[in-house]
């Protein structure tokens, strides 16, 4: 039916109309305000939180503070440009479940989101162009935390990177517009080394096994292939009637003498039994040559006292 009791009918509402309602306190039949009853429904029946207000802002200096006047509020923030650094303090005393969501035409390299008399947790620091993120606040922990947050933590460059229009600006970006960009638009990894320098052959050694071998040496000395992939450190070392110095070559290049080459000493050093000729070097065999008697003369025995005799055994001569 249309028609209550011949009422005539209202097209719109307003928190001073009245209702007619049954006190059940008082048994009888009473009036109630719309404010009256729009609070007792949304004290009474648990309706979800959402936006229910939008609030614009457009900062024009860095360092710039934005204020969020209520909760459940949509801030659209349109700074006149990318700026270094901003402010967005978020409202206090808020009901729990409260919200706001904050959206930034701008970049924003350094973003700072706070609040009076709660804490902040996992707010975004940093703002790309044209992104968004909503906080909600808890009253349990008394805090504000991130919700569908899809701001990015990104670095000062980065953002640099975000905001080029077209690739060829990104590669200029990136230094990446001479060998760089030769690199990205190679066919082949031949030629992107060839782009980078770094030809096989032409710029850098190959991979071999001996030279890695040799790599792995740590003595001093001179390096010898002892086989496929492996090396060894060498010395030149004495051997019978040799004498080495340097050997290793580390000092300087290596000198070999012949201790085998006739000696010239008088007789009377010959005869002398400290003598380096019979303390040092001495061996049975050992011929010397007496500049004296213009004769060779051979040790009998490696001993300091061991006796010289002449080539044919004769004309011995023991040292004393």
């Amino acid at each position: 039916m249309t028609n209550i009791n011949q009422l005539s009918s209202m097209d719109t509402l307003s928190g001073g109309d009245l209702l007619a309602v049954w006190a059940q306190n008082n048994g009888d039949t009473r009036k109630a305000a719309m404010s009256l009853v729009a609070s007792y429904v949304t004290g009474t029946i648990e309706l979800p939180v959402d936006i229910s207000r939008s609030q614009y802002s457009a900062p024009s200096a860095t360092g710039f503070t934005v204020v969020v006047s209520s909760p459940n509020t949509w801030l659209v923030l349109s700074p006149t440009n990318a700026f270094a650094a901003g402010t967005i303090v978020l409202p206090a005393g808020v009901p729990d479940l409260s919200m706001v969501s904050i959206v930034t035409t701008q970049a924003i390299t350094a973003l700072t989101v706070s609040t009076s008399g709660a804490a902040i947790v996992g707010a975004p620091t940093t703002a790309a162009a044209n992104t968004a993120f909503t906080m909600r606040y808890d009253a349990v922990t008394n805090s504000w935390y991130p919700e569908n947050q899809n701001f990015l933590n990104a670095t000062p460059f980065a953002l640099t990177l975000l905001d080029d229009p077209d690739a060829a600006t990104a590669r200029t970006t990136l230094g990446a517009t001479t060998v760089g960009g030769s690199v990205f638009t190679a066919a082949t990894a031949a030629a992107a080394q060839q782009a980078m320098d770094t030809e096989i052959g032409v710029d850098v050694q190959a991979f071999d096994a001996d030279l890695t071998a040799l790599a792995g040496l740590a003595a001093n000395g001179m390096i010898s292939r002892t086989g496929a992939g492996t090396a060894a450190v060498r010395t030149i070392t004495a051997g019978a009637g040799i004498s080495i110095t340097n050997g290793d070559g580390v000092a300087g290049n290596p000198t070999i003498t012949s201790t085998d080459v006739l000696q010239n000493l008088i007789a009377t050093d010959i005869a002398a039994i400290a003598n380096a000729i019979n303390t040092t070097g001495k061996a049975a065999g050992k011929m010397i040559w007496d500049t004296t008697n213009s004769k060779i003369k051979v040790a009998t025995g490696a001993l300091a006292a061991d006796t010289w005799v002449d080539a044919d055994g004769t004309n011995p001569v023991t040292p004393v």
